[in-house]
Formats: structure tokens, C-alpha cells, sequence
């Protein structure tokens, strides 16, 4: 199962092809069974839409087949939430369990479509955490709804490797040593430019994503 962030709003954006299927149903919690016959239903309409418009039979079974193969995913259907949004494009499938009971929709175009997904970013306010104890570094990414680490590759490992990165960043940005900048100082300088961009990345995102969805 995917979870919706900015990144993955992006690999969306992203796709361009005359075949992308975009679909959105509401779920619920508890009782799926009638979720799955929903499902089937939309996976055959979907699948005749797209033989009206001239796509071959074979084409039209393998670009549907992972959402036919969602049909089976038991540890999917245990984990449902009130909505369910699936988008299929040749090579190429994402789906969302989301906390939203999205009305039944299904659309084929040459772009997915994204709309309905925006406000759920928008309500559920992205943010860093930076954890810091006297012996570890963590940095997680959550929003209203979720919670994940990220690899702290780059990043002090304690509050003390810290304390000694910060002295060689000032140490380096002195100008009579500027030429004297060691490996390792120039490794941290790098972490230190992808701190910022990545302080960066939320904003920067969801401008691509609303510029096409504006388009």
C-alpha cells in the first residue's frame, strides 16, 4: 500500500500517457466484502470504457490487472480506511487508503486525476521531526494522518557529533581558511545544502502539482 505525500503526488503529476485510469470509491473499516464487489464493478466498467475507445482486449486486461489483483490483497482490505483512490497507467499503479470517503468516480484521460487529493494534503499540514537525544538523531515526516522515519544518512549521530560539526562549519566558513577545507568539512557542507533543500521540498512540490492541475 502507498501512502500519499508530496513524493507521491509528484510521481502522479508526472505520468503522461493516453491511458491513465483514475479511480475513487468510498470504503469502510469494518465490512469490506461490499467494498470488493464495488470494486469489480468499477474495474469492469472501466474495462469497457476503454474497449469503446479502441484499446485491445489484452492491452485493456494488463493495465487493469493490478487493480484486479487489489480484489485479492487481503492485507489491504485489513487496513482500509474510509476512502480508497487507485490510479493505473501502463507500467505504472499506485493506490491510497485515505481518510476521506471519496464519491464514486472513475476517469480516463491522459493525466490522472489528481483533484481530489489535494485537499487531504492541504487539511493534513506535512512537517519534520527532528528527535534528539544525547546518544541518537532520528528525523520522521508526518502529516495529520501519518507518521514515517526517513534515513538520517548525513545527519549527526548524537548531539556531541553535532556540537563538532556545527565548530567545523564555522571553522570553514572563516575566509582565510577557504582553501584549506578538508574532505570531510566539504561532506558536511553537502549534508548542510541538502538540509535546506529538503526544508524546501513541501512548497516546492505542491506548486508542481497544482500547475498541471490548473493547466
Amino acid at each position: 500500500m502507498n501512502r500519499l505525500s508530496p513524493e507521491e503526488l509528484r510521481a502522479l503529476v508526472d505520468v503522461h500517457n493516453d491511458l491513465c485510469v483514475s479511480l475513487y470509491m468510498p470504503t469502510h473499516r469494518t465490512e469490506t466484502r461490499q467494498d470488493t464487489i464495488r470494486l469489480r464493478n468499477f474495474l469492469r466498467e472501466a474495462e469497457q470504457r476503454l474497449l469503446a475507445t479502441g484499446v485491445r482486449a489484452p492491452d485493456a486486461d494488463a493495465l487493469l490487472a493490478p487493480g484486479h489483483a487489489l480484489l485479492g490483497d487481503s492485507f489491504f482490505w485489513r487496513h482500509v480506511d474510509d476512502g480508497l483512490a487507485l490510479f493505473l497507467a501502463p507500467e505504472f499503479q499506485r493506490h491510497y487508503a485515505l481518510p476521506r470517503a471519496f464519491p464514486e468516480r472513475l476517469v480516463i484521460g491522459r493525466r490522472f486525476h489528481i483533484k481530489p487529493l489535494l485537499p487531504l494534503l492541504g487539511e493534513a499540514g506535512a512537517f519534520y521531526v527532528l528527535a534528539l537525544s544525547q546518544k541518537s538523531v532520528r528525523l520522521w515526516w508526518g502529516n495529520r494522518f501519518d507518521l514515517e522515519p526517513l534515513p538520517a544518512e548525513g545527519l549527526p549521530r548524537s548531539l556531541a557529533e553535532a556540537a563538532v560539526t556545527a565548530s567545523s562549519l564555522a571553522t570553514i566558513c572563516s575566509a582565510d581558511r577557504a582553501n584549506s577545507i578538508s574532505a570531510l568539512r566539504t561532506s558536511r557542507i553537502a549534508w548542510l545544502r541538502k538540509a535546506c533543500r529538503s526544508a524546501s521540498l513541501l512548497s516546492r512540490l505542491a506548486w508542481a502539482a497544482l500547475t498541471p492541475a490548473a493547466a
